[in-house]
């Protein structure tokens, strides 16, 4: 028997009501391009020429970076004739020779600083510093004159020889140098006080070999004095090799050239220059060492470490420029060609003299007043504990007194440092204030 199924009535709940949506405004969205970033350039490639024009840096020619306009004027011409008063110059100069300081040539008249050129040619001076310069170029090669060294005023060295150009080799003809005069007034050395110095310019030099040269240093000296005090019965003296440079010899020549115009008559007629010239220059050969030349040091100092090991005196291994000897109680500090010796005992000091002699000339002070510029006061009292030593340097800070050129004027006011822009209105009664209240404070 079937059954019909019933039929169900399913009653859904109405829709919600939803209300309509609110018409929005139509936007245009516009999409701009994203900044370019650009990759960094590394710091080794940052060079002027990467940057934009605009950041480029602007060069202001040193002459507008004033205040003042006048000054855009000043040249370096300008600049370099410049002149101090000659009361000022004769003043500093007059202080200098009394402090034993070497200074350079001066013209009493105008106050210039004169140079070798200058000199040979001055009216009133040409004639003392020719045989100056003719001493020293017969110093440095075989003897200028006619006096009582070896029959020559002045004794040579042997450093230098002129020679012909084609004697030159033709490799080192690129290492030529040039010479340098100075000229100095070194009133100490008494009648030859108007020193002329030749020096070598070394920057066309190859030397193939070490040029560097211990030396001792002033810390070096100070720790000497007071071991000198120190140590019982001590005592402080001083020597100096005199051309210390120019008797070392020299492991290959070297060759400088001077022009003939700036060598005296008196020397190119002894030794008959005028047969060696070449395009207006004389070429030398160099045959022991020279100041400025840059292996002079070593080669010297390496030749004085040879004599001196003969006497058992030997450089610190870890201290530069001091010496010891093996066994004797004395040592020394070595600047270049002066010694700084602490000694005990007459003997030793006498034995390292001997040494010396045998080589070099030798000039010595046994109180051993002065030392790298320093001047050494020295007080050996019987009580070890009251040894003193005091040091100075008189001149280096001078009082000065000589270095005063002209009076000043006292300024009266800031206006007088501007005498083109007088203070006017508030600004002269401010001053007018300032001026009672400075004057009503110092009272």
């Amino acid at each position: 028997m079937c059954h019909t199924p019933k039929k169900v009535n399913f009653n859904l709940p109405p829709a919600p009501r939803v209300a309509a949506p609110i018409a929005q405004p139509k936007v245009n969205f516009t999409l701009t391009p994203a900044p370019r970033v650009e990759t960094p350039t590394p710091i080794a490639h940052r060079t002027r020429s990467h940057l934009p024009p605009a950041s480029q840096p602007v060069h202001v020619p040193i002459s507008s970076r004033t205040r003042s306009h006048a000054a855009n004027a000043v040249t370096p011409a300008h600049a370099s004739s410049r002149r101090y008063p000659s009361s000022f110059i004769t003043n500093w100069a007059n202080t200098a020779f009394t402090t034993h300081w070497a200074s350079s040539v001066c013209d009493d008249t105008t106050g210039n600083f004169l140079e070798w050129r200058q000199l040979r040619t001055h009216p009133l001076l040409s004639a003392t510093w020719n045989t100056s310069y003719s001493n020293e170029l017969g110093r440095l090669c075989q003897g200028i004159g006619t006096g009582p060294h070896d029959g020559k005023r002045v004794k040579g060295t042997n450093t230098l020889f002129p020679i012909r150009h084609d004697k030159i080799p033709t490799e080192r003809r690129k290492e030529i140098t040039f010479s340098k005069v100075v000229c100095k007034v070194r009133p100490e050395k008494g009648d030859t006080a108007n020193q002329t110095c030749i020096t070598i310019g070394g920057n066309n030099i190859a030397y193939p070999g070490d040029v560097g040269t211990p030396t001792g240093s002033l810390e070096l000296v100070k720790l000497l004095i007071n071991s000198v005090l120190s140590q019982r019965n001590a005592s402080f003296a001083t020597m100096d090799l005199k051309d210390f440079y120019l008797c070392t010899p020299l492991d290959r020549p070297e060759y400088v050239r001077i022009k003939i115009t700036d060598i005296p008559q008196e020397f190119i007629t002894e030794y008959k220059l005028v047969e060696l010239v070449r395009d207006g220059w004389i070429y030398f050969e160099m045959r022991l060492g020279m100041y400025g030349l840059p292996q002079a040091g070593i080669l010297a100092n390496n030749l004085l470490r040879d004599r001196l090991a003969k006497f058992d005196y030997y450089e610190a291994a870890t201290t530069p420029g001091l010496w010891r000897h093996k066994w004797r109680p004395i040592m020394f500090a070595l600047i270049v060609d002066d010694f700084a010796i602490q000694y005990v005992g007459d003997a030793n000091l006498d034995h390292l003299r001997r040494a010396l002699k045998q080589h070099y000339e030798v000039s010595e002070e046994l109180d051993g007043t002065r030392f790298a510029g320093i001047t050494l006061k020295w007080h050996y009292s019987a009580t070890h504990s009251k040894r003193t030593c005091r040091t100075s340097m008189p001149g280096y800070i001078n009082n000065g007194k000589g270095f005063v050129p002209v009076q000043q004027q006292p300024v009266e006011s800031a206006a007088a440092y501007y005498p083109h822009m007088a203070p006017q209105g508030d600004m002269a009664a401010t001053m007018a204030k300032e001026a009672a209240a400075s004057a009503s404070l110092g009272a």
